[in-house]
């Protein structure tokens, strides 16, 4: 059996078309016809019913199907040995709902292909759940976790949502306090027949509505509130884009949800996907905490009396620890093995001027931190012996860690009722930088000093 024959079925089984197929292959429907007819003649098999719909697969065809895919995983993962693990190359289509594609995407898989010149990658941008089975993508993002199929599931990232409008809006429409006040107001959002995944139907959880500007596409919902036309809610990741819009009641109405991110569970074996998933993960992390925090640095203007527009900082909302990472550069995060000494390791914190090391076996995952103070403290109970010790037997093995989306305040406060200096930044028990309380004590200052001139600016405009 010709593997070039069983590439044209596959694409035939997939797409339900000869047209179709073609165009996936880049060969004229009349020579998809003719390899499938090779092949029905190849197994003695009709392979293909054709129907108005399309091609469906007989009986024959559905046990062949499973074979073909597994030729299908064989030859990739021989071409992927060939290659060796260098840079990652080939075509990657990744199907994903618009917002996402739009707005979160664009700027990570530009960071990916930077760092890998020969991977060519398709986004797909439709509003609608994607078939991994008839591979419509090699692998796709959703909204929610499907709970069905041959299926493997990884959460991609948080993000949250609000209900924002435009500067203008809010300047000439009745003031919005309360949510009660969203009565008087013209609400964009979904059509409520196109919303395909319950995750989608915000204003029902929000409690408000009906909408009266309605698309199922979130680019022409923000692009309806960029000029003016009402209310709607927004995901806080594409707000730097829209820099005309605001959000509103903030402490009432927050939405948060999750992008998870899917492929078929065939696909597991096949490092070259593997590697794409991991830097996809956590490029799309680093970006939505820098959107977060970009966002939360913006100064949000609240509605007052007809029009009058006061700026103010939102009270609660600190800096981010990932803004905090982002100022001291990328310097990654030092660390030393468990059997280590005690003088090596305070060496290293004399060259490289700095106060704590994580101690780690694979240079990922944290087993404990050893600072400058627990070493000067050993010395003090035992004396010069304990440096030839391994630094295992003093580290602090309970670590408190921090997330990058975590405010300035909450870390503040947990290194002050612990009585330590420094933080490692953990997501998804993996190190992602380390944190000093001068890091967090610089960032605070900056940031009152922040509020102090916008507060300043708003007394002198009155």
């Amino acid at each position: 059996m010709d593997w070039d024959d069983l590439r044209v079925f596959l694409a035939v089984a997939r797409t339900e078309s000869l047209s179709a197929a073609g165009k996936r292959l880049k060969i004229d429907p009349a020579t998809v016809g003719r390899r499938i007819a090779r092949l029905e003649d190849a197994t003695a098999a009709r392979l293909f019913t054709k129907s108005p719909q399309g091609y469906a697969l007989t009986e024959e065809g559905a046990r062949l199907l499973p074979h073909a895919e597994q030729a299908e995983r064989a030859t990739l993962g021989a071409e992927e040995s060939l290659s060796g693990p260098g840079g990652l190359t080939g075509l990657i289509r990744l199907g994903a709902p618009d917002g996402c594609a739009n707005y979160l995407l664009p700027q990570v898989l530009a960071r990916i292909c930077d760092a890998n010149p020969g991977l060519e990658v398709q986004i797909v941008a439709l509003p609608r759940v994607f078939n991994l089975s008839k591979r419509e993508a090699d692998m796709a993002i959703a909204v929610s976790r499907p709970e069905a199929g041959r299926l493997t599931v990884q959460k991609l990232t948080d993000y949250r949502l609000h209900l924002a409008a435009s500067r203008e809006y809010l300047a000439a429409a009745p003031a919005i306090l309360a949510p009660e006040d969203l009565s008087g107001h013209r609400i964009v959002g979904y059509i409520p027949d196109m919303i395909f995944d319950k995750e989608l139907d915000y204003l029902s959880e929000i409690g408000i509505g009906p909408a009266t500007l309605t698309s199922n596409s979130v680019s022409v919902q923000l692009n309806w509130l960029r000029h003016g036309a009402g209310v709607g809610v927004v995901h806080d990741f594409a707000l730097p884009a829209a820099a005309n819009l605001t959000r509103i009641l903030t402490g009432q109405i927050s939405l948060t949800r999750s992008f998870w991110l899917i492929r078929h569970e065939s696909d597991a074996r096949l490092d070259r996907l593997n590697r794409f998933a991991d830097l996809l993960t956590r490029e799309a992390r680093a970006e939505m905490a820098r959107l977060d925090a970009s966002v939360e640095t913006r100064l949000d203007r609240i509605p007052l009396f007809n029009g009058r527009l006061t700026t103010v900082r939102r009270r609660g909302r600190r800096m981010l620890v990932q803004q905090i990472l982002a100022s001291k550069g990328d310097l990654g995060v030092i660390t030393v093995e468990p059997g280590t000494s005690v003088q090596e390791v305070s060496a290293l914190l004399s060259a490289k001027r700095i106060g704590a090391v994580i101690v780690s076996s694979d240079g990922k995952t944290a087993k404990g931190i050893v600072s400058e103070r627990d070493i000067v403290r050993e010395l003090g109970k035992r004396g010069a012996g304990c440096l030839m010790d391994p630094v295992e037997s003093l580290m602090t093995a309970k670590i408190v860690h921090c997330t990058r989306t975590e405010g300035t305040d909450a870390v503040l406060g947990r290194m002050t009722d612990g009585r330590f200096r420094h933080m490692p930044v953990i997501e998804d028990g993996q190190m992602v930088g380390l944190i000093s309380i001068g890091d967090v004590i610089k960032a605070r200052l900056m940031e009152l000093a922040a509020e102090k001139e916008a507060l300043e600016g708003m007394i002198k405009g009155f």
